[in-house]
C-alpha cells in the first residue's frame, strides 16, 4: 500500500488533495468550515463543484479541546 505522506502536498504533511488516500484523522477543508473525519486511511471527498477541494489535516479540533476541558 502506498505511503500516505507521499500524498501530502508539495512535502507539508498537514496538506492534501481531494481524491488522494489520507491517514485517518480530521481535515478542515481549506477556505470553509466544512470538517470531514476519517476514521481510517481513506480517500478525501471531493467537492463536486469544479474546483480543487484542498485539506488541512488538523491536530486540534474544538471537540478534542472541550473533552479536555471537561475532564479537567
Amino acid at each position: 500500500m502506498q505511503n500516505t505522506d507521499d500524498n501530502s502536498i508539495h512535502d507539508d504533511p498537514t496538506m492534501f488533495l481531494a481524491g488522494h488516500l489520507a491517514p485517518r484523522g480530521v481535515y478542515l477543508l481549506v477556505g470553509t468550515q466544512r470538517e470531514v473525519r476519517l476514521d481510517q486511511e481513506d480517500i478525501l471527498p471531493a467537492t463536486l463543484d469544479g474546483q480543487v477541494a484542498v485539506y488541512e489535516r488538523l491536530t486540534q479540533t474544538w471537540a478534542n479541546l472541550r473533552d479536555q476541558n471537561d475532564s479537567v
